[in-house]
């Protein structure tokens, strides 16, 4: 699984706080992701992030699922 923000981010920074080794804010005050795979000790803690995004800009993609 990876992780990406979309424009509908608005800088609540739940993700943040949730998961600080898979996000931070960038020099805009949105977030952004930790580039590539995410480490399987930190998938439950992306699935927080992703479910706790007031606004659903975090997509999580799962690059193993061709359906």
């Amino acid at each position: 699984m990876r992780l990406e923000v979309t424009s509908e981010c608005m800088g609540v920074a739940n993700c943040v706080g949730i998961a600080p080794l898979l996000f931070k804010l960038n020099e805009e005050g949105l977030s952004s992701t930790m580039p590539g795979e995410v480490p399987a000790v930190l998938v439950e803690k992306a699935q927080h992030a992703v479910a706790s995004c007031p606004t659903r800009a975090i997509v999580a993609i799962d690059d193993n699922n061709d359906g």
